[in-house]
């Protein structure tokens, strides 16, 4: 039961990855972000992959709503919250692999298996902090490849969701790019 429960959410996760590029408002892109997150720990939880990938996931929502008020006040994060957040992803990255079952001292499989949420969120977190939505467009396709990767790995139903996203990121990269100046005089 629980592991069909764990997958419909991969399946909510799905539902709102493929809309979310398409949003031309970054808070649009950080609320929906939000839900993605929430959506995918519980996925993960649910289907018994209790590791780095859903701790990650739940400091990511956090990363969002501090995004989402910077956004809203037109700030910048600082430096510091930066640095915060990277630690964070960091130790809580290396607390779930540590912690996950089939963790062994030493290079595996299931280690760098567990290093690609490391990855993923690292580069979310860079997605999430990013001003111009056309170059988090691009830092967001970046962070669908490494989890899709991850996903696909487990069989987690939210791989469907990354391989959409991916999709729709491309589509959106190509109808928001910036106009050519055009040559004719």
């Amino acid at each position: 039961m629980h592991y069909l429960l764990g997958q419909f959410f991969g399946i909510v996760t799905l539902i709102a990855s493929v809309v979310m590029p398409l949003y031309q408002k970054k808070w649009q892109m950080l609320a929906n972000t939000i839900v993605i997150n929430l959506s995918m720990a519980l996925n993960f939880v649910l289907i018994g992959e209790i590791g780095s990938a859903a701790a990650l996931c739940t400091i990511a929502v956090i990363q969002c709503i501090v995004s989402l008020f910077h956004t809203a006040r037109d700030s910048k994060p600082s430096n510091a919250e930066t640095v915060v957040f990277f630690i964070l992803y960091l130790g809580f990255g290396f607390f779930g692999l540590i912690n996950s079952p089939g963790f062994v001292w030493g290079v595996n499989r299931h280690n760098l298996l567990e290093l690609m949420p490391i990855a993923g969120s690292i580069c979310n977190m860079i997605f999430v902090f990013i001003r111009n939505e056309q170059h988090a467009r691009w830092c967001l396709l970046t962070t669908c490849v490494i989890w899709a990767v991850y996903t696909g790995l487990i069989g987690a139903a939210s791989f469907f969701a990354q391989c959409f996203t991916i999709a729709t990121t491309v589509y959106a990269i190509y109808r928001y790019r910036m106009p050519k100046v055009s040559d004719a005089a």
